[in-house]
């Protein structure tokens, strides 16, 4: 089966997955617990596509070849992605609301500590410099610390859930940059797709923390428009590691 094909028949099945998820979350056309069930186990399973589809793309090279060591971190990285999101979705679903900060926010984390370090593996390659260590740390703890000046400025009372939630979108805001770069480096070519997904997810992931932080009757309005881009964020990652997937396996059309 040609690329193209393999492509459209990914495209059909994210798009009828993610009608599927709109109905659901609106119409509430099913009996019992049953809506809230599929709504919620939506993240995981299309979290878990993103996993096997950079999983297949891992599978694609050797361990002595030198994307190995980024695609790995990538893969290891998004399946702890898909602990988190499955045990979240399990504790909301149990509390009936968003659970407080525990497990599900640690396996997030460390998460996104391995894409980071997928991330200045992959910038070293492409752009063939070496970059001293400390500098990627510097900025992690950059991104660490401005979540207690952010709220300070806006007067919130520090906490553990206050400095967890408010962590999210600086995270999310520091992978776009990161990730968009990433995308200019590539010069936009197929090998950018993945970083141009994660682009794609973070803005997302930063939608819905904020509509989460927001609450009230903004929560509530917009509150399907942010868990729709997350869920479709998700998909659109998944078929551009699954472009990725091809191109290696079967190269260039």
């Amino acid at each position: 089966m040609r690329q193209r094909q393999i492509t459209y028949i990914a495209i059909i099945f994210a798009v009828a997955i993610l009608a599927g998820y709109v109905y659901i979350y609106r119409n509430t056309p099913l009996s019992g617990d049953w809506n809230d069930i599929l709504v919620s186990a939506t993240d995981p399973f299309v979290t878990l596509l993103a996993a096997i589809s950079v999983t297949a793309v891992l599978s694609c090279y050797r361990k002595d070849d030198k994307p190995y060591g980024v695609w790995l971190f990538f893969t290891v990285g998004m399946w702890f992605w898909v602990l988190a999101e499955s045990a979240f979705a399990y504790l909301s679903f149990i509390a009936g609301d968003s659970p407080p900060p525990g497990v599900s926010d640690v396996l997030w984390f460390i998460g996104y500590g391995l894409l980071a370090v997928a991330m200045y593996c992959q910038y070293q390659l492409v752009a063939k410099a070496k970059i001293p260590l400390w500098r990627p740390v510097a900025i992690s703890m950059g991104v660490i610390l401005l979540t207690p000046l952010l709220l300070f400025i806006f007067n919130i009372p520090l906490s553990l859930k206050s400095f967890v939630d408010y962590l999210y979108p600086v995270v999310d805001f520091a992978i776009c940059i990161v990730s968009f770069r990433l995308y200019v480096v590539f010069g936009g070519g197929k090998l950018s797709r993945p970083w141009m997904g994660l682009f794609l997810l973070g803005i997302a992931d930063a939608i819905w923390a904020w509509l989460a932080l927001s609450g009230g009757d903004l929560a509530d309005k917009f509150g399907v428009i942010g868990d729709t881009t997350y869920v479709a964020a998700y998909l659109i990652l998944a078929i551009g590691f699954l472009r990725q997937y091809l191109l290696l396996h079967f190269g260039p059309e």
